[in-house]
């Protein structure tokens, strides 16, 4: 996540397809769900795919679309 430092790995949500993350600082990104631009220490990976990055707003209806 652009070379940010993990603080801690949340449990994974929808199978194991949505990783909730906490980093040690700010990083700016565009919602893979909501596609508005964000900033945030919180936010998760979709499909392990950094490029699929999802905002804290987004996490948890996204995990319930993928059940």
């Amino acid at each position: 996540m652009h070379g940010q430092r993990i603080l801690s790995t949340e449990p994974a949500l929808a199978g194991g397809r949505l990783q909730p993350y906490v980093l040690a600082g700010e990083i700016e990104f565009r919602c893979f769900s909501c596609t508005y631009g964000r900033r945030s220490r919180r936010v998760a990976v979709l499909d392990d795919n950094e490029r699929q990055l999802v905002c804290d707003d987004c996490v948890g209806p996204l995990a319930a679309s993928l059940e």
